[in-house]
């Protein structure tokens, strides 16, 4: 545990107004940061082909979980810190066992529910909200989240005409009053971080960190209730890459381009019944919803599972 200041989980909803720091315990984010540190570390040295270094940064981080595990994680799984962040850093950085992130999640589902179905997270929580929501089979909240209009939301700011991301949550309260003079930035990215899920989950483009620079790309778009229409590119140094759906009549229509001297993966939920294929096109076993790419443009269509 260290024993200097931070931030904290910067303006979280957790804790009475006016304060600046959330609820979630200090070391406890100290403590997941340096586990996660630690892991990235080791997993770079082992890229760089630096064994003794590896190994050294496995170890430290081997011995930085048990020693969080054993702090803040009970023998049943159940977490010390109870608040939404502590939810989202044990879950994202891989801090409870395995069998524990069952109960986590729903102690997350169980905080946010309630809070009304609403945030509370700040700085530090708020990245991993939406992301680890979907990665844990609850893409149905985040979603919910993310269309949310009514304080506290991202919507909400446009409610009051705001062009740009605030700093607060509230950076206007419903009653039109503001939240401080002192500190009160309307033009402040933080939480602008929804843009990073709305590309690799709800359009669906991702990386693949075995193949860096989009060498190798994953799409898997995620249709939620609520949208009818999702569209999204990114330039790569191997071109445009795309990925967009759109819901018409019970069927799903995924539009994707891959670009040059690269290749893909697609995931659906259902094996798509028709296909436009660009350049090439492998479906592998019959049924199988991962479909592997080659460069190209590609249309595919789908009938929408019940549960979408």
């Amino acid at each position: 545990m260290g024993t200097d200041s931070h931030f904290g989980d910067w303006l979280a909803l957790d804790v009475p107004f006016g304060t600046y720091k959330g609820a979630t315990d200090l070391d406890y984010i100290a403590t997941a940061y340096y586990a996660h540190s630690t892991d990235l570390l080791a997993r770079t040295a082992g890229i760089l082909g630096m064994k003794a270094e590896e190994k050294e940064y496995e170890k430290l981080h081997k011995d930085i979980l048990k020693a969080f595990r054993r702090e803040y994680v009970t023998k049943t799984g159940r977490l010390a810190v109870r608040t939404q962040t502590a939810c989202l850093l044990a879950l994202a950085f891989d801090l409870v066992k395995k069998e524990h992130r069952a109960r986590t999640v729903d102690t997350l589902v169980e905080l946010i529910e309630k809070a009304g179905v609403s945030l509370t997270t700040g700085f530090i929580g708020t990245p991993l909200l939406c992301r680890v929501l979907s990665e844990n089979g609850r893409k149905d909240l985040a979603a919910r989240l993310f269309l949310k209009r009514d304080y506290p939301s991202w919507l909400y700011p446009v409610s009051k005409g705001a062009t740009t991301i605030w700093e607060h949550w509230d950076g206007i309260r419903p009653d039109g009053t503001f939240w401080s003079r002192d500190m009160n930035s309307y033009n402040h990215y933080a939480y602008g971080c929804i843009a990073e899920w709305m590309f690799r989950f709800l359009a669906g483009i991702d990386g693949d960190e075995n193949y860096p620079g989009y060498k190798h790309l994953m799409f898997r778009p995620t249709p939620c209730e609520g949208l009818d229409r999702v569209e999204a590119w990114i330039r790569t140094p191997f071109g445009k890459a795309a990925c967009g759906w759109k819901r018409d009549d019970g069927f799903i229509t995924v539009r994707i381009i891959v670009p040059w001297n690269t290749t893909a993966e697609l995931d659906l939920p259902v094996p798509p019944e028709s296909v436009e294929a660009g350049d090439i096109l492998t479906i592998p076993g019959e049924g199988n919803t991962r479909i592997l790419l080659g460069a190209g443009s590609y249309t595919l269509s789908y009938k929408e599972p019940s549960d979408q």
